[in-house]
C-alpha cells in the first residue's frame, strides 16, 4: 500500500535536524537521513523561526559569559 503525503524536504547540518526534531516533532512527517527531514510545508515558517530565536538566544549567552 502506498501513502502519498505533501510535504517539503528540508536539509540542515545534522545538529539543527536534531533541534528541530526536538521542537517541532508534530511536524515531520519522516527523518529521511542524518541531514534530512520531511516535514509538514505549513510548519516551515514556524520551524525556521523558532530555530532562529534558539540559536540567537544560545549566542547571546555565549557573548554574555565572556
Amino acid at each position: 500500500m502506498v501513502k502519498l503525503s505533501r510535504g517539503s524536504l528540508l536539509k540542515t547540518e545534522p545538529n539543527i535536524k536534531e533541534l528541530i526534531l526536538r521542537i517541532c516533532e508534530h511536524a515531520v512527517i519522516e527523518d529521511i537521513n542524518d541531514s534530512t527531514l520531511f516535514v509538514k510545508t505549513e510548519y516551515i515558517e514556524d520551524i525556521k523561526v523558532q530555530v532562529y530565536k534558539i540559536i540567537a538566544n544560545a549566542t547571546k549567552q555565549l557573548e554574555n559569559e565572556k
